[in-house]
């Protein structure tokens, strides 16, 4: 079983927000829940033009406690909280873009579910990163 909500709100083409969420269930043949996969999944942002050439972007995505497969003597792996900022400099010169991020903003410790016993600490993930890009569409 899944279900899914959306909403987005906008002001302008600059200045929109959203948030989405899923709950689904699931599952084995034999009826036990299925593993590493949560039941709950939420994402939310916020875009704003702060200027004529500049927009802040914030993303928080959060997913829920993930349970192990039967026999798996590890705790469930807790859910955890991600934030994410971009800055968006555009419209100063034909189509070139340039962004400033910075992903996983608090350092959150996340992992991905391993069931491989020989990993007891779960695959882990990307620390706090920063990123600068430039895009420019021709």
């Amino acid at each position: 079983m899944v279900l899914k909500l959306n909403y987005f709100l906008s002001s302008h083409k600059d200045n929109y927000g959203y948030i989405n969420g899923s709950y689904q269930y699931g599952e084995d043949e034999k009826g036990n829940v299925l593993p590493y996969t949560s039941h709950w999944k939420t994402n939310a942002g916020l875009n704003y033009r702060l200027f004529r050439y500049l927009n802040a972007n914030v993303g928080i995505s959060w997913v829920g406690k993930r349970p192990r497969a039967v026999g798996d003597p590890r705790d469930d792996l807790d859910s955890n909280t991600l934030v994410d900022l971009t800055l968006i400099a555009k419209g100063f010169y034909n189509t070139l873009e340039l962004r400033g991020s910075v992903y996983n903003v608090f350092d959150e410790d996340y992992r991905d579910p391993s069931d491989d016993m020989r990993i007891p600490n779960d695959l882990p993930t990307n620390s706090r990163i920063f990123l600068l890009e430039a895009r420019y569409k021709f």
